[in-house]
């Protein structure tokens, strides 16, 4: 019986659908997999990188910077954001590090700007970082830069 009922969905006939058998689980949903979800399978090109937010009202030296390190003990260490700007400009922006490729090291980035204000908008950008800094994000307020960190933040001093 089960022959036909193969038989005549191939041939392309409406059929009911069929019973579960009692014992068997329902199917589950398979979920969707986003792209910037993939596994990392290397280590990354730029072990340690700085995000900087450069404020243009000050110039294009200043602003604020974070380092991080998205590798630890051979694990990815995939989230991390930065807060920073003038009242009613100020931007969060949050990253997260999604494996490594040829192309290389892979980010998905998040900016809430103006952060907390009534007109905040958010917007998603996918970037892949190799040796040379990627501007994120750039308007006529600030600038979003990622690049490849000089200093180790493991054995930086600095504060």
């Amino acid at each position: 019986m089960l022959w036909l009922v193969v038989l005549c969905l191939g041939c392309g006939q409406p059929t009911a659908p069929q019973p579960q058998p009692k014992f068997a689980p329902p199917p589950q949903p398979i979920a969707a997999t986003p792209k910037a979800a993939t596994p990392v399978s290397r280590p990354p090109l730029n072990p340690c990188v700085q995000v900087f937010l450069s404020d243009h009202k000050y110039g294009e030296n200043n602003g604020c910077s974070t380092r991080f390190t998205v590798w630890n003990d051979g694990r990815p260490i995939s989230a991390s954001g930065l807060r920073c700007g003038q009242k009613g400009a100020v931007s969060q922006v949050n990253w997260t590090y999604n494996g490594t490729d040829d192309a290389g090291d892979h980010y998905t980035f998040t900016r809430v700007f103006p952060h907390k204000e009534p007109d905040a908008t958010t917007t998603t950008k996918e970037i892949v970082l190799n040796r040379e800094p990627v501007v994120v994000f750039e308007d006529d307020v600030q600038r979003v830069t990622i690049g490849p960190s000089i200093v180790d933040p493991e054995n930086d001093t600095t504060e």
